[in-house]
């Protein structure tokens, strides 16, 4: 279910975490390069997630994934890396982030939006070929 914003369209306030210009725009990221990081402790933030994944090779950038209206931490958060990494190097060992043990794994990208269901209820081929339902539809 989505939710909707009691503010005007068209306008967004200063805490909006949709892009406000092109250059805010999500860029590209190579394969490989991304990781996930479940399990953060609420207090590690953009900074802590630098810090310790820098051992493992230089990072690019990092996010801590936040709520849209109270902007609080969500406990996962992306780390992504210059260069691609050697999955063994880091997915699969122990990691302990601000005193929490947090889960590594490559990340996968998402698959595009789209109505990509058969929101009817049948089956895709439940249809007559005429088209026509049944009677008790």
């Amino acid at each position: 279910s989505h939710f909707r914003s009691s503010a005007p369209r068209g306008r967004r306030g200063k805490n909006s975490l949709a892009p406000q210009s092109p250059a805010a725009s999500p860029v590209k990221v190579a394969q490989g390069t991304k990781i996930f990081v479940g399990g953060l402790s609420w207090s590690t933030d953009e900074a802590g997630l630098r810090t310790y994944f820098s051992k493992f090779g230089q990072v690019e950038d990092t996010v801590v994934m936040r709520t849209r209206h109270t902007l609080k931490p969500r406990g996962f958060g992306f780390v992504i890396f210059s260069n691609k990494l050697a999955p063994e190097d880091i997915v699969g060992h122990d990691h302990i982030l601000d005193d929490k043990r947090v889960e590594v794994k490559i990340a996968v990208p998402k698959e595009p939006a789209g109505n990509t269901r058969d929101f009817s209820g049948a089956a895709p081929d439940a249809t007559p070929a005429g088209g026509e339902r049944p009677a008790a539809y």
